[in-house]
């Protein structure tokens, strides 16, 4: 919670945490596409080429959420990301994860609305914690790279230490998500 009132300031913007209304002015949105209908929605209109490879053990475990689940893809042989035909982020059991920083500007809603919405998940709850931390922490070099236009990028995470991996930097996935 400190990290997300802390951007708040940082990034001198009034937001609504996210809900049902549909006429929030600007939205954080934490959490994927799983435990978040608002982010699930998103991701349906906006990003369908994301696709989140999970333990085909799990299937009946992520089929109990109240979302469309069209963004799951069940295997036997990888877990990870799948970003476009060319770009898979294999996440490792205890020892790598991704955590997503994603802004859409009202420029993407074409007219619908006026809102910037920010969406910060990762594929385990820790990296969601790190992608709040990583905007709280890095928004001015966010904002250098992309002032006020939209992006879609990810940070590796390493669950040893709960670090960044800055060796990698910015794993920016923006052309591929905003043709």
């Amino acid at each position: 919670m400190d990290n997300i009132l802390s951007i708040f300031n940082i990034i001198n913007q009034s937001f609504s945490f996210t809900s049902q209304v549909d006429n929030a002015r600007n939205e954080i949105c934490i959490g994927g596409f799983l435990p978040n209908k608002r982010v699930n929605a998103y991701f349906i209109k906006y990003f369908n080429n994301f696709k989140f490879y999970v333990d085909d053990k799990l299937k009946n475990d992520y089929e109990k959420y109240p979302i469309d689940t069209q963004m799951l893809i069940y295997s036997k042989t990888k877990i990870g990301f799948k970003i476009n035909e060319n770009t898979f982020l294999e996440t490792k059991l205890d020892k790598i994860d991704y955590a997503f920083l994603i802004k859409l500007t009202p420029d993407d809603f074409k007219g619908e609305c006026n809102k910037t919405v920010h969406i910060l998940f990762g594929g385990r709850a820790i990296s969601t914690i790190k992608a709040t931390e990583y905007l709280k922490t890095q928004y001015k070099e966010i904002y250098k790279k992309y002032g006020d236009n939209h992006y879609f990028f990810a940070i590796e995470i390493n669950l040893i230490d709960n670090s960044f991996n800055h060796k990698k930097g910015i794993i920016d996935f923006t052309k591929d998500m905003f043709p």
